[in-house]
């Protein structure tokens, strides 16, 4: 799935984010400011540190499918009440079928690596 940009609940969600690591204080600010969010509007959530996992986790698949050169955002919808998730900003090369289909590999395997948790994430591309 791939998503427009929405309004973000934060201001976070400008910095890049890089993966495996290399951005543990990005990652840091992007669950914390996710949790917040989650607690202002009641909504069920993971633990901070279960949510710094499955977002590790994410963002490392994203950089084996796309590029490394990512961004992270917790966005809601505002027409639908309670909802927040994070989504994955990636830049996606190749044709539209190829694109297609590692965006369809990415659900696939995010399902299969975080379960029920994988319905936090949003995959949006920057197509170059």
């Amino acid at each position: 799935m791939s998503t427009l940009p929405i309004e973000t609940t934060g201001a976070l969600g400008s910095a890049p984010f890089q993966p495996a690591g290399r951005g543990d204080r990005r990652l840091d600010e992007v669950v914390s400011e996710f949790a917040v969010a989650a607690d202002e509007l009641g909504v069920s959530r993971p633990s901070e540190a279960q949510l710094r996992d499955i977002c590790q986790k994410a963002a490392t698949l994203s950089a084996e499918l796309f590029s490394d050169e990512m961004n992270v955002e917790v966005r809601g919808d505002p027409e639908i009440p309670g909802e927040l998730h994070f989504t994955f900003e990636v830049v996606a090369t190749g044709s539209a079928d190829q694109i297609a289909a590692r965006g369809s590999e990415w659900h696939l395997r995010l399902r299969q690596m975080i379960g029920r948790y994988a319905e936090l994430f949003c995959l949006s591309f920057d197509v170059r």
